[in-house]
């Protein structure tokens, strides 16, 4: 990922854990963040700018809420975070099993954009793990989705990434 996206997740992360800090009144469900919310913003940031104490924290949070609830954006969030975690540890079956399932919830659910995320997380997994061309065919369908919905940041992120 470029530095200027680290920066801003960066940012967000920041901003993110003064929310878990602050003191909330109750809401109706949808009308402010909630606690899922929230860990499942932190696992997703910290999973993006390489994290893996913060990571580790809270993506187990926001997976077993999820599940709970039946949140399936926020389970595939987590789990997409837990699987750049594994990466990060070395892991890579179970990175690569983490990611496979984001993929099916996103898929799914018609959530795009997370599964290109999903899919470039996973193309670098795989470069990691010379299969080079699963890792290239998975950063050509993470750039098409990112220009079929206009997300023009992403796509070249995809291009930058081969």
């Amino acid at each position: 990922m470029p530095c200027a996206a680290k920066g801003e997740f960066a940012l967000a992360q920041e901003r993110l854990f003064l929310a878990l800090q602050a003191p909330t009144d109750p809401a109706r469900w949808g009308s402010a963040a909630t606690t899922l919310d929230l860990h499942a913003a932190l696992a997703d940031a910290a999973a993006s700018t390489g994290d893996l104490e913060t990571v580790s924290r809270y993506a187990p949070l926001a997976e077993r809420e999820a599940r709970r609830i039946g949140h399936r954006l926020h389970l595939g969030i987590a789990q997409r975070a837990r699987g750049q975690a594994a990466a990060l540890r070395g892991a890579y079956a179970e990175a690569e099993s983490m990611f496979d399932e984001a993929l099916s919830l996103f898929e799914t659910l018609g959530a795009r954009w997370q599964t290109g995320r999903t899919l470039l997380a996973r193309s670098a997994l795989r470069a990691a793990m010379r299969r080079e061309a699963e890792a290239r065919a998975d950063r050509l369908r993470a750039e098409s989705i990112f220009v079929s919905i206009g997300a023009a940041p992403d796509a070249a992120e995809a291009r930058l990434s081969a």
